[in-house]
């Protein structure tokens, strides 16, 4: 079992690096722009961390609604568990944390590369 969270894991890992990879090249243009224009790269990072971070928590909550109505049609058991509500929540916790760090490095990795202006 702890074989297969892992692997897991470090294929979503695997996975979003290459993601942000690519967002990062396409917003390279933008990047340099605002650089140009004086604004600093924490607050360039601080906006684009919190514009991801209301994107996920809402597919997470849309996703959390088809979840319960899924179960509640097919697993009328499974519902009524409180401990239900607590996993997902944990693992939305944990999988923000993960993007948020891994996309955060990511582009002060690359607004480094570019170097000062």
């Amino acid at each position: 079992f702890t074989l297969i969270i892992s692997i897991t894991s470090s294929f979503i890992l695997f996975s979003h690096y290459f993601m942000n990879k690519n967002f990062i090249f396409k917003l390279q243009e933008y990047l340099t722009i605002s650089r140009y224009s004086g604004v600093n790269e924490i607050k360039i990072i601080k906006n684009l961390n919190l514009g991801f971070l209301i994107l996920l928590i809402i597919v997470f909550c849309i996703n959390y609604l088809f979840f319960i109505v899924i179960l509640k049609y097919y697993f009328y058991d499974l519902t009524n568990s409180i401990f239900l509500i607590e996993k997902y929540l944990v693992i939305i916790a944990i999988y923000i944390f993960l993007n948020s760090t891994l996309f955060s490095a990511q582009l002060l990795y690359n607004m480094r590369k570019l170097g000062t202006l």
